[in-house]
């Protein structure tokens, strides 16, 4: 755009349509020094020299205006500080045009007719003249352009209720404008996948159309990096393919339907509910649901709520088995085809998942009958716990096209999250920031400010939102570059979703609205008027030149503040309210009124553009009218215009009226007119019910010098009524500059205007405002320092044996009303004069003491101090005897008897006289067993860790006598023990009954050997033979008996010289203790389980 205030140019407003001078409108600079002929030569350089009769020019400035008949063209060279307005008479068939244009004027419903007169679609045009009657019928007397209100629809979501992704089906794809965070809506169904025992989801969003540029991707409040296993796929955004490119994380329609019915099989009951002693089963009840169409599989998704499994009354947990018989049939159909029962087995006793793919013979709608064949519940009179529960939780539709089927560019985001233990249900609060993306709009525009409101508006009309984006060639990239750079002087920014049904020209409004300026089509073109301050008047409306000149003065009270709601920029987008202050207000607010501030989300933006809102309500407070017939008009929408207002310099006298007729009025006192004076006559026209205020009213008067009680108004106008006062005054005039708001044509040819203060310190005071910071936090800080909180309640003292503390459990009492921080108590042995204090946070609800046991008698005061600091009262004393359970002492030492035998430990001890030992826990190898031994004072207790059943297969082990064992050469039996001389190898053995295959275990002792090793042996069909023992002392043996095993052998080689003895062997079991040296301790537990003194290490040799 040119600036009209250029020096060294002169401005020229060329109008080439003289019926609708907003249609072609250009705004052109040309040298200064030429002369009007020149001018007109320079900006129509094609029009026929027949035709420049038809030319009018007009020459504008702050001192009037001029019309320069062609004869003088050549003579006049306009000053740089003039404006030349050239437009361009009608000729044939303008009263065709005219009617069309007066029908234009009339009603939308006319759009249809319309449709094809100029090459425009009947959309288009409803879009164009629904625009027009907005912007002329709904104007406020206060501002020139006024932004669309806002339904709840138009709102992000996340200003109505938190973050929250919706289903939006058959509603518009939204379309995010400027720089904002954005829970975008679902752009498919989205569904869950079950792992093993895990969940995930799948979903998929659509942000809106176009490229965008993503980042800082969250959950609610929480980002995508804290989740774990968390996957994210972006289409159409800044980096990634575009949205032709399918995602690997969604592949195929998904429909999922929720189900939530208990697949069961029960028990027989009576009438009463009661299960009969029979035990007999209900019949089976079989659960039917049906797939949505063309499904070429579907998968039923089972959930066990409390898991799967039996625990016995003794705590023994074992698995159960859910089996299911499955059966399809196709919609329409009558036979049933059976498929794969479900089994299901599984020992957990928390909820978890199941998922079992059907298949389908051929593509359609399918029904899917699931019948239960075990039992679904267990017996009443049943000690055991059982989860048998099952629900048919979801049953999932799959079809294997990919569910995006358009060629309209979009932006989108798929993801796949764990949902097990890190999210509650599906993902339905994703939001994310987002950026618009242009390309310059093929015009090399900047591509880095996408929150200016002019790009926003180009965007809208040229980008993928409309049905058919308009051309570039019917942009005014003058005029929008102009508002362009308005927009980033002032730093006016617009961020908004655009998601909701509206018509162009209502976004367009919005948008407008956001950059102080206007956007619409005059005709021609797309085009923008900016509500700036102008400097250069385009015409001069005078009472030659228009006709029923009226204004309209709005009396309104102000109120002390607007407050304005909006996602806060500043604060991550989170709702905010920014209550605006009116200018000069002293003193406290009283009364606010709300205002809605589309796609502003900077705080200090939102507080200047209301400050000006204020401005426009004071300084645009009266609405002028007029209207000027034929088409001759210089000026259009949001041109300065210079008007002529008559006035009444000084009242001389007043009168009331006692007739009208016609413009003849006769009034009840007599006026002297004097010769040679202009008169005008002032009063007041009562208003209806949109103006009940009424308006002043100034016109001329026709009256002969001398006395009178009759005067003849002059020209057409607005009558006094009778009995009205009217004032006698001299007449006069004066210039008030305007901005022309509105125009509509009338039937005659004429114009209607509306025109309204052009008020230039508007502006300059918005300008020059001062912006508080910014604080998002609503309301004062209530001083609650002085409220003294009550004394809490004791609820419990008792001794910790754990922590050798007494715990004084406190809660706050029922009349206090302030936030508390901290409990004290003071306490003291009874009798005591002397206290001790402790403190605690209230989070921890109790207060540890130290220095007492169980049974002392202690007096105690508790006191609580509130989150402001201050300290409450003291309660009265209370005397407590302090309850709860010493830990138990260790156990007598010498009562612990620890054996190893064959496979097993047997563990023997007794009890002192402690009451406090409950239970004793074993601890074999650093581990504790799995059960504890309930114990009683002075009392002996046992237990045996591993199989108690084993028995010795050999016969006189301990060599008792002379028999049961072959001795080979060198050995003799006496002395209770079998002994070898050196000299040759030998064996000494026993037959026993001995099975293939098993496992056997032996031990025995060598004594006196000083030389050679033995060797124990399994013998018969094959040998299994140990290591060689060159050692005196006990030793153990483990072997697996080879094919028809018959005997067990000692080998001696020629050189041993030594003794055996106590020789044992047994089969071993899976319940035997493993073979070796085990370290025993043992636990006292109190009745709290509370652990007293561990034993000493005991060490035994299991064989």
């Amino acid at each position: 755009m040119n600036d009209l205030t250029e020096k060294s140019g002169v401005p020229v407003t060329l109008a080439p349509y003289a019926m609708d001078l907003d249609r072609g409108r250009e705004e052109i600079v040309v040298p200064a020094g030429l002369t009007v002929a020149e001018i007109v030569a320079v900006v129509l350089p094609d029009l026929p020299y027949a035709a420049l009769p038809r030319v009018r020019v007009a020459l504008v400035s702050s001192k009037g205006s001029a019309i320069i008949p062609q004869a003088n063209w050549h003579l006049v060279r306009p000053y740089p500080s003039t404006r030349v307005v050239i437009t361009i008479g009608h000729g044939a068939g303008a009263l065709t045009l005219l009617v069309q244009i007066a029908a234009s004027a009339i009603s939308n419903a006319l759009g249809g007719v319309l449709a094809g007169t100029f090459g425009l679609s009947a959309a288009t045009w409803a879009s164009i003249i629904g625009f027009g009657i907005t912007a002329i019928g709904g104007i406020l007397i206060n501002a020139l352009f006024q932004p669309k209100k806002q339904s709840n629809k138009d709102r992000d979501s996340f200003v109505i209720d938190s973050w929250q992704n919706e289903y939006r089906q058959d509603e518009p794809i939204p379309v995010p404008l400027g720089e904002l965070r954005h829970s975008p809506p679902f752009a498919a169904a989205s569904y869950i996948e079950v792992v093993g025992d895990i969940l995930y989801n799948r979903a998929v969003f659509c942000h809106g159309l176009g490229t965008q540029e993503l980042w800082d991707h969250k959950i609610g409040d929480t980002s995508i990096t804290d989740y774990d296993e968390f996957q994210i796929e972006h289409r159409g955004a800044v980096g990634y393919p575009d949205s032709s490119v399918p995602f690997t994380l969604y592949t195929q329609q998904v429909i999922e339907d929720s189900i939530g019915t208990d697949l069961v099989l029960e028990w027989e009951r009576d009438d009463a509910g009661n299960m009969l002693r029979s035990e007999t089963l209900q019949p089976a009840k079989t659960v039917k649901r049906t797939t949505g169409l063309n499904a070429t599989h579907a998968i039923v998704i089972l959930q066990f709520p409390s898991g799967l499994g039996k625990i016995t009354n003794k705590g023994k947990r074992s698995s159960q088995t859910a089996k299911f018989r499955v059966g399809i049939r196709k919609a329409g159909t009558s036979i049933v085809i059976p498929k794969p029962d479900i089994s299901v087995t599984n020992l957990k006793f928390a909820g978890f998942y199941r998922a079992v793919r059907i298949d389908f013979p051929e593509r359609g709608a399918w029904e899917i009958q699931i019948t239960r064949l075990t039992v679904s519940e267990p017996l009443e009179w049943d000690d055991d716990t059982l989860a048998l529960t099952c629900t048919w939780a979801a049953l999932q539709t799959f079809r294997p096209e990919y569910p995006f089927n358009t060629s309209t560019p979009l932006c989108l985001t798929a993801m796949r999250v764990k949902a097990t233990h890190q999210m509650n249900g599906q993902v339905q609060t994703y939001n994310c920031m987002t950026r618009r993306v242009t390309d310059g709009f093929g015009h090399g525009w900047p591509t880095n400010v996408p929150r200016n409101p002019a790009i926003s508006a180009l965007y809208v009309l040229l980008g993928p939102g409309l049905y058919t984006a308009e051309a570039p060639s019917k942009i005014d990239w003058a005029k929008f570059a102009e508002w362009r750079d308005f927009c980033t002087l002032k730093g006016l920014k617009f961020d908004l979703v655009i998601g909701n049904r509206q018509s162009l020209g209502d976004t367009l409004k919005m948008i407008g609205a956001a950059g102080r300026a206007r956007v619409y089509f005059d005709g021609s073109w797309w085009t923008a008027v900016i509500d700036k301050p102008r400097t250069v008047p385009i015409d001069v409306i005078t009472p030659r030149n228009a006709s029923n000149v009226k204004f309209e003065v709005a009396y309104a009270e102000l109120p002390d503040a607007l407050r304005i709601k909006f996602q806060d920029g500043t604060n991550n987008f989170q709702p905010a309210e920014r209550i605006v202050r009116r200018p000069g207000l002293a003193g406290a607010i009283v009364t606010t009124e709300a205002m809605e501030m589309p796609g502003k989300t900077d705080p200090d933006e939102i507080y200047r553009e209301a400050v000006r809102r204020f401005y426009e309500l004071q300084f645009r407070n009266v609405a002028y009218s007029a209207t000027q017939d034929g088409y001759a008009r210089s000026a259009t929408r949001g041109d300065l215009v210079l008007a002529s207002k008559d006035i009444l310099r000084r009242a001389m006298a007043s009168a009331r009226v006692k007739a009208v007729r016609g413009n003849l009025i006769e009034i009840d006192e007599a006026w002297q007119i004097k010769n040679g004076v202009t008169y005008a006559v002032g009063f007041r026209v009562l208003g209806d019910e949109s103006s009940s205020l009424g308006q002043h009213v100034v016109r001329q008067i026709i009256a002969l010098p001398g006395e009178t009680r009759a005067i003849v108004l002059k020209g057409d106008g607005l009558l006094p009524d009778a009995g009205a006062i009217i004032m006698l005054g001299e007449y006069g005039s004066e210039s008030i500059p305007l901005i022309l708001a509105g125009i509509q044509r009338r039937d005659d040819g004429g114009s209607d205007l509306t025109l309204l203060p052009s008020a230039p310190e508007i502006d300059q005071l918005t300008d020059a405002t001062t912006i508080p910071a910014w604080e998002s936090k609503v309301g004062d800080i209530v001083d609650q320092s002085g409220i003294v909180p009550s004394a809490p309640k004791i609820v419990w003292v008792r001794y910790d044996a754990g922590s050798s503390k007494t715990l004084v459990r406190l809660e706050p009492a029922p009349t206090n009303v302030v936030e508390l921080s901290s409990y004290t108590v003071r306490h003291r042995p009874a009798g005591s004069p002397t206290w001790s204090t402790a403190t605690s946070p209230v989070s921890s609800a109790s207060v540890e003491l130290v220095g007492y046991v169980v049974g002392n008698q202690i007096e105690l005061q508790v006191q609580a101090t509130s989150a402001w600091g201050t300290a409450g009262t003291w309660s009265a004393i209370v005397a407590v005897t302090i309850a709860g359970t010493s830990l138990p002492s260790s156990l007598p030492a010498s009562s612990i008897q620890i054996v190893g035998k064959l496979g097993q430990a047997e563990i023997t001890f007794a009890t002192g006289p402690d009451p406090n030992t409950d239970e004793v826990r074993i601890y074999r190898d650093g581990a504790a067993l799995p059960a504890t031994v309930p114990v009683s004072p002075n009392g002996s207790f046992g237990r045996i860790d591993g199989d108690s059943t084993r028995a010795t297969l050999a016969t006189n082990g301990s060599f008792d006598a002379d028999a049961n064992w072959a001795k080979g050469t060198g050995w003799a039996i006496a002395s209770g023990q079998a002994t070898k001389t050196a000299g040759t190898a030998s064996d000494l053995s026993q037959a026993a009954a001995m099975t293939a295959g098993k496992v056997y275990r032996g031990a025995a002792t060598v004594s006196g050997r000083t030389a050679g090793t033995i060797t124990p042996k399994l013998t018969g069909g094959a040998t299994a033979s140990g290591p060689a023992v060159a050692a005196n002392g006990q030793f153990l043996f483990r072997l697996t008996a080879g094919a028809s095993p018959t005997t067990l052998v000692f080998s001696a080689d020629s050189t041993f010289n030594g003794s055996i003895d106590d020789v044992v062997l047994f089969e071993e079991t899976a319940a035997c203790l493993t073979q070796g040296i085990h370290t025993y301790k043992l636990e006292p537990l109190n009745a709290d389980r509370r652990a007293g003194p561990q034993s000493a290490d005991k060490t035994v040799a299991v064989i």
